[in-house]
């Protein structure tokens, strides 16, 4: 398939001119297209633009070298480099990345750009829309939560000349990062999942956090559509609203359905889903409203919706041993794990929690840690072993609120060293929820051999 780059034919000279460059060694590769772009040599493909990020944990200039070895036709640096192979040469490295991005932006035919944002739900939405959308359309997204001035333009880079529809996810780790991103990726219509205390550390408030979240609607052009989650506690919603201008049309998601377990019933229509957390059931019926807004015929897509399976990581329901274990370990913010808690409640007193940190929630840390451990307790969870630095605060809680069950470990490290999870088999049920970095992965692999060769439990 052609690429973007060679579909627009933008040589390495013409590169070197949008991103202002000072090329290096280009004379003999002054007829070269790139294929594709890559920042990373793990996954280089002979061909691509390397892009020599520098951040704070590794330079990759260091991987110049290698870069080439595996076939890119150039390399974007911040300095020169002794080799004789083609350089474009940058004050700012990604900053060029992000220019490239918004150049491929502003050169896309397509029917629309959908941006998502929100404190949770971004992937899961991203992917379900996606999907869905495909019914009818030719549709590109960005992979994994490719989501930032990285990810962006690596996803802008790879999109197919003849996408209709191109769905992105748009994340924000501190004030301004998202209006910037909004500037130039230029989505014509945006999706708010939810508002919560998330990157707290950063923004300070959870009114902060939603200000930023609402750029993404607030930069919507003339007749963009805004679709906003109805459950966002309105004086947040509030906030959004007062940024939307006049000529953005708001929709209100997801639509009015009636849910029992598994089942929900939209209109005249009932369909069985494969998962039962109210927060997936909003995911998937806002995904569900944008897909027929923009024109995806009904009857395929309510045939569509029970073939619909979590994102890997997130809600994922398995069958061990006897044993029902939910893992939902790729990110952990207090909705999440409030969310999950609910939606496992009527299986509560059967039920063991192995809770995680939630992280970047700043001097507010110690006291959501505090509450999710008050709620588990008055939800009447049968036991928690918490793990992390917070884990102290999340047994408070726990205690506080009536449980007995409570056990602390430090890292995952000191939890699979002991004999702490021993434990485990006396419930029928055990819940995993932490953010990413704790690694719950080796939890889950040491669970899935530890209860697969025991019985069931008593």
């Amino acid at each position: 398939m052609t690429s973007l780059f060679q579909h627009l034919h933008l040589t390495l000279p013409r590169l070197c001119e949008i991103i202002g460059g000072t090329p290096v060694h280009l004379e003999a590769v002054s007829h070269v297209v790139p294929e594709g772009l890559s920042v990373d040599t793990r996954n280089l493909t002979s061909g691509d633009l390397f892009v020599a990020l520098k951040g704070t944990r590794t330079d990759g200039h260091r991987f110049v070298e290698e870069a080439f070895r595996r076939g890119a036709v150039a390399a974007v640096v911040q300095k020169p480099l002794p080799l004789r192979q083609p350089q474009i040469v940058v004050p700012h490295t990604e900053e060029a990345l992000v220019r490239i991005g918004a150049f491929l932006r502003d050169q896309l035919q397509v029917r629309e750009v959908i941006g998502i944002t929100g404190s949770v739900g971004k992937t899961t939405t991203k992917e379900w829309l996606a999907e869905l959308l495909s019914l009818g359309f030719r549709v590109h997204k960005s992979p994994k939560s490719y989501n930032n001035r990285i990810g962006l333009p690596l996803t802008l880079a790879a999109t197919p000349p003849d996408t209709e529809i191109l769905v992105l996810e748009m994340g924000t780790n501190k004030p301004g990062e998202l209006p910037d991103l909004v500037r130039w990726v230029r989505p014509t219509l945006g999706i708010l999942t939810h508002i919560g205390p998330s990157h707290l550390a950063f923004f300070g408030s959870v009114e902060a956090v939603a200000r930023e979240k609402a750029a993404l609607l607030a930069g919507l052009p003339s007749g963009g559509h805004a679709f906003l989650n109805r459950r966002i506690p309105r004086p947040l919603q509030d906030i959004v609203r007062k940024m939307l201008p006049p000529y953005v049309q708001l929709h209100p998601v997801p639509p009015p359905y009636q849910w029992e377990g598994s089942h929900i019933r939209l209109g005249t229509r009932t369909v069985k889903l494969p998962f039962t957390s109210q927060g997936l059931v909003d995911n998937l019926l806002t995904a569900w409203t944008v897909a027929r807004h923009l024109g995806v015929p009904e009857d395929p897509l309510w045939a569509h919706l029970s073939h619909l399976s979590p994102v890997p990581g997130r809600h994922q329901e398995l069958e061990i041993g006897g044993h029902r274990l939910v893992f939902d370990a790729y990110n952990a913010n207090p909705i999440s794990v409030q969310e999950l808690l609910r939606t496992y409640q009527s299986h509560a007193p059967q039920t063991l929690l192995i809770l995680g940190d939630m992280l970047e929630l700043g001097d507010a840390a110690q006291e959501l840690h505090r509450e999710v451990g008050r709620q588990a307790a008055s939800l009447g969870y049968a036991a928690l072993i918490a793990v992390g630095t917070f884990a102290s605060s999340l047994g408070q809680g726990a205690r506080e609120a009536g449980m007995e069950r409570v056990v602390e470990v430090p890292d995952v490290e000191h939890l699979l060293e002991g004999n702490t999870l021993s434990m485990v088999h006396a419930f029928p049920y055990i819940l995993l929820k932490a953010s990413r970095s704790l690694a719950f992965e080796r939890i889950l692999e040491v669970l899935r051999h530890v209860l697969s060769s025991a019985g069931s439990p008593s």
